[in-house]
């Protein structure tokens, strides 16, 4: 099987700063789908700028150049050479590029899902409709700013409804963080829009899931680790798997409960979640591979053949990661200016530190 992995900010950087900071998840993100992928025997190539060094992907894949000016037209044309794709990008980079993908391509949820949970507002809104608990969440423009001031309950979550992570994301306690928040997300995001979320106390978390045709494949429970800088939230790594049955269970029934609800997900679907005595709130979904894959494949370096089974009408059960795997993953971002220095051919460092513990 072919299988082709593009990642926008790989692909599209030329020299500039603009996505630096998400560099370091982003190759993370690739060497670890790339490792599993191969494991599995997938033939697997893999589109990159010809601004970045080889070296910061010390891989067995095929590396393909592409034009950073014309990435869509670029994937399009990669794409044909290939039997699968896997696109990871931000919110709206990422409704683009699969938009140039054949539909029986993806080895990711459709375009229409992909589409819906791509944003932070509806994403919300639609699992509130299939039952899920989730946080009172609200879409707010610049114009309407002064009428969500007025309404206000702190504490609450501002972001972006198109960015990707912790891009422009704030916890506000007052009046005044609230107001300078949502000017920041607003600015921050393609379409100007944010959202106003209700702050869930809890565990913050993230669960792992890849779907089939019969339902899930695999799934994977992850702590995260979120740095609060002076009101700025930011995702710094992760612990995983977390093992504890009662939470266990009901995330095998949340997982399975979402693709009642969604039949036709496919792929690797990520979702950010907390958990408290109330059970656990789904706050995020991202309908594309996720940072915990780091963690994932350092453990479980077969985690690949799921992906592949993606299709498949024989792929029959339900594999958690803490019965699969001992020990523990956690994995965490550099946090060092000169591991941006992206010119350079030398740099063979993992960019996200991946440890094991038993």
């Amino acid at each position: 099987m072919k299988v082709l992995i593009t990642e926008y900010v790989l692909s599209t950087y030329y020299g500039d700063n603009s996505i630096i900071d998400l560099m370091p998840e982003a190759i993370a993100m690739v060497r670890s789908l790339v490792r599993s992928l191969i494991v599995s025997r997938a033939y697997v190539g893999v589109t990159i700028s010809p601004f970045i060094s080889s070296s910061l992907l010390p891989i067995n894949g095929n590396v393909i150049r592409v034009d950073p000016h014309d990435y869509f037209n670029e994937v399009k044309r990669v794409s044909g050479d290939f039997d699968y794709v896997i696109a990871i990008a931000p919110p709206r980079e990422l409704i683009k590029v699969v938009d140039v993908i054949d539909d029986g391509k993806l080895l990711q949820p459709p375009k229409n899902l992909i589409k819906l949970f791509s944003n932070k507002y509806d994403a919300i809104k639609e699992l509130s409709k299939c039952g899920f608990r989730v946080p009172k969440t609200e879409l707010i423009t610049s114009n309407d700013v002064n009428n969500h001031v007025q309404q206000f309950h702190s504490p609450a979550v501002v972001k972006p409804t198109y960015l990707a992570g912790s891009e422009c994301v704030y916890l506000v306690n007052n009046d005044y963080e609230l107001r300078r928040a949502l000017a920041y997300a607003i600015n921050c995001d393609p379409d100007g829009m944010a959202v106003l979320q209700e702050f869930i106390n809890g565990v913050h978390g993230s669960i792992s899931i890849v779907y089939g045709v019969n339902g899930p494949l695999f799934y994977s429970l992850n702590l995260q680790f979120i740095k609060n800088d002076a009101g700025s939230l930011h995702f710094i790594g992760g612990i995983l798997p977390i093992r504890k049955r009662e939470l266990q269970r009901e995330v095998e029934g949340l997982v399975h409960g979402i693709f009642s609800c969604y039949p036709e997900l496919r792929g690797y679907v990520g979702l950010d979640v907390v958990w408290n005595d109330g059970g656990i709130h789904i706050i995020e979904v991202n309908p594309r591979p996720t940072t915990s894959i780091a963690g994932i494949v350092s453990l479980y370096p077969g985690f690949g053949r799921h992906i592949l089974s993606t299709y498949s009408k024989d792929a029959m059960g339900t594999i958690f990661l803490g019965d699969a795997v001992n020990g523990y993953a956690y994995y965490v971002l550099y946090d060092n200016d000169s591991e941006k220095n992206l010119g350079t051919d030398d740099i063979d460092k993992e960019v996200i530190s991946v440890f094991q513990r038993s």
